[in-house]
């Protein structure tokens, strides 16, 4: 049995991600798979590409396809699996984010077979086993949990199974997937997940979704053993070279303070490369900032997210006052590590006046990097419901990440507003001397873009350099 997972990518605007990222969630369930005694392959598509979808097919010859959905990569993997199933009729099931929070649009795409919401690894798995006994019917069992069925018009909805709460049960993530040294030749660092969820209910994330599915199905924020994680970290610094430092990619991992600081305690006498990591502002202390600091880290990334308390608080359920912050970077700046923060422009009920405020607290806080998005309403998450409700979605097309476009038309903001205080944010707060040059450019206009859109390309590549050597890297 042989399974082909594919990858579809809107284009990134900054080029470091494009062709240099890896997928956990496609790693984890080739690992799986592998480790089961099934063959697996990967393609990463970033637009609609007949001639590599066909190439990749007749190559590989796979059993079953497998693809990776979010919400902005919706139609793109609708036009993957319209051809490949006019094409060559490959039976083809969905998993990710999409499929769990909109199930019913994803079941009834076209050449769509199965979807999985929810966590994929044993279903797939189940899947693939069910095909490879079955000698006619291709999917001949049907009762299996986490997956949607779909034979000609009758679906068949299976019930979610418990959580897999023991994580180290699974094997490490298959990196050879992908040329793997080539990415690291490029990024020079690491990145490792040691955890899966996260125990709070931010109104434009899903993870609230996503609690409230597996309510009463096991413990949604899990974490690996320590040892788990230090022995998948030694294990690819066996493999590969040009590991310069790691990134442990997870969305919180500090909640649990004890047990953050066994794993670095264990780490720093293992490894000696510096490492970055994601606080909350709350969480922030000054003896746990050493403590960083003592095993290594670099960098740490915290969300700001917006300036104004009451849209910080009230709107994006954060729970992160201004003073928490400014004393939480105090700190940071104190200890001697690096500040990355994370902001959105183009919230709901945003005006020019809160974007202003969350320009004025990130200079008042002197971050090292700053990282600006424009608010995207995912559905299944509060805020994108709310906005659906209200009737602000406007039918934009918001292609890629880093995008100054806004989905949006709310009465409180235009949409030139929020592509104009996207595109100064970082200068405003990292460069102010050239600030007055960048608004120039962002007002007077060549055709229906303005200067500074039409030189993005420039400041884009400028500013990957800035994000690859002096960051990640660690000068």
């Amino acid at each position: 049995m042989k399974v082909l997972f594919i990858h579809p990518m809107p284009p990134s605007s900054l080029l470091i991600l494009q062709k240099h990222t890896y997928h956990y969630g496609l790693g984890i369930m080739s690992a799986v798979l592998k480790e089961n005694g099934y063959k697996t392959d990967l393609l990463t598509l970033f637009k609609f590409d007949r001639k590599a979808i066909k190439k990749k097919i007749q190559e590989y010859q796979p059993d079953l396809i497998g693809i990776s959905v979010t919400s902005q990569q919706f139609s793109l993997s609708e036009d993957i699996t319209g051809y490949i199933h006019e094409e060559f009729g490959t039976p083809v099931v969905w998993g990710g984010v999409h499929c769990t929070i909109r199930p019913e649009e994803c079941i009834r795409v076209n050449g769509v077979s199965a979807i999985c919401i929810g966590e994929g690894e044993e279903p797939l798995l189940d899947l693939v086993r069910s095909m490879e006994r079955s000698n006619s019917d291709v999917f001949a069992d049907m009762g299996i949990a986490n997956l949607w069925f779909k034979q000609d018009d009758a679906i068949t909805k299976n019930p979610v199974r418990c959580l897999q709460e023991d994580l180290d049960i699974l094997p490490f993530c298959d990196r050879e997937i992908i040329d793997f040294q080539k990415l690291l030749n490029y990024h020079k660092y690491l990145e490792v997940r040691c955890s899966r969820g996260c125990p709070f209910q931010c109104k434009f994330c899903v993870n609230a979704s996503y609690q409230n599915l597996y309510r009463n199905k096991g413990r949604y924020y899990r974490v690996r053993s320590h040892e788990n994680i230090l022995d998948e970290i030694e294990q690819i610094v066996g493999r590969y070279k040009n590991i310069k430092s790691v990134i442990f990619d997870d969305e919180l991992i500090c909640v649990n303070k004890k047990w953050t600081l066994g794993l670095l305690e264990k780490y720093k006498k293992r490894f000696d490369y510096p490492f970055n990591i994601t606080v909350r502002a709350d969480l922030v202390t000054e003896d746990f900032m050493q403590a960083l600091k003592d095993a290594g880290c670099n960098l740490v990334m915290m969300g700001v997210e917006n300036g104004d308390e009451t849209i910080r608080n009230e709107i994006l359920n954060k729970g992160v006052s201004d003073e928490q912050i400014i004393r939480a970077a105090d700190i940071i700046k104190k200890i001697g590590i690096k500040l990355w923060t994370f902001n959105m422009v183009g919230v709901p009920y945003e005006t020019s006046e809160t974007i202003k405020k969350t320009i004025q607290l990130n200079k008042k806080i002197k971050p090292d990097v700053v990282f600006v998005s424009v608010f995207y309403p995912f559905p299944g998450t509060f805020l994108g419901d709310l906005c659906a409700e209200k009737g602000w979605i406007s039918g934009r097309k918001v292609d890629g990440f880093f995008s100054n476009i806004t989905a949006l038309d709310q009465p409180s903001i235009t949409k030139e507003e929020v592509a104009y205080y996207h595109n100064i944010f970082p200068w405003a707060i990292l460069y102010p001397r050239v600030l007055f040059i960048i608004k120039i450019l962002c007002k007077v206009k060549i055709g229906r873009k303005s200067v500074y859109d039409l030189f993005f390309p420039v400041v884009k590549t400028a500013y990957e350099f800035y994000y690859r050597f002096k960051i990640t890297l660690n000068l």
